[in-house]
This record gives C-alpha cells, structure tokens and sequence, in this order.
C-alpha cells in the first residue's frame, strides 16, 4: 500500500497548522486509489512529527513512503533537516522504500498557480 506524507514547517498559529490538515484531507480525496494512507507532518512547533507521521503510515500498513516537502524555497529545512529526519526512519525499516519529493515551489506549476490567482484576485484596474 502507498502512503503519502505532506511535511509542512509547522507553526504556533493553529488556523495555520489546521489550514495545512485541510489541504492534506482534500489530497487524500483525491489520490486515494493510487494512495491509500495520505498523512501531515510538522518539521517543528506542532504535532505530528515527520517520525510520528512516518509510524502511523506504516501501522495503517504502508509499503512505500513519499514525502512531499511543503515548502517554496530550498532552504535548509528541504535540503538538511528532513533528509536528516528521515534517514534513521530508513535504517529502522530497510524494507519499505522511501521518496523525498522536490519540494513545492521547484514544480513548474507553481507559475500557472500564481498567474491564476492574479487573474481571480488582482483588481482590473491594478493589473
């Protein structure tokens, strides 16, 4: 069974953290046949950790990890912590197979995302 994992950086403002569940639960909806387990983790100030997240999906009976960084930018967060967040999870379950995604803003699509939020939400007279 395929899991995915959705890594958001985590904040003290829980509308945020909340804003990113929901976002995890509209994945879900949509990729559950291909995906059956689709999870959040936080990287810090929230709960559940990436290891938390990681143990849930394989109790749900997870055969491969993806983890998708949610981030824009490849800061130290996408280039270091969560590689170093993951590796130890990889020693414990040899067996399963994990994926670290390209994080969020590398995706071409991010350009159309951005166009069309211009055009929805830009005034005419300012564009």
């Amino acid at each position: 069974m395929k899991s995915i994992i959705l890594i958001a950086h985590g904040s003290r403002l829980q509308s945020s953290n909340d804003e990113a569940k929901q976002l995890v639960g509209n994945l879900a909806e949509k990729l559950d046949r291909k995906y059956p387990i689709v999870e959040i983790a936080f990287l810090e100030l929230t709960s559940p950790s990436i290891a938390e997240a990681i143990e849930s999906c394989i109790q749900q009976g997870a055969k491969e990890i993806c983890l998708m960084p949610y981030f824009l930018c490849a800061g130290n967060h996408v280039m270091r912590d969560i590689p170093s967040e993951v590796k130890p999870l990889q020693k414990k379950y040899p067996h399963i197979p994990f994926h670290i995604t390209a994080h969020v803003g590398s995706s071409d699509l991010i350009t159309n995302v951005l166009c069309g939020l211009v055009e929805d939400q830009v005034p005419a007279s300012l564009a």
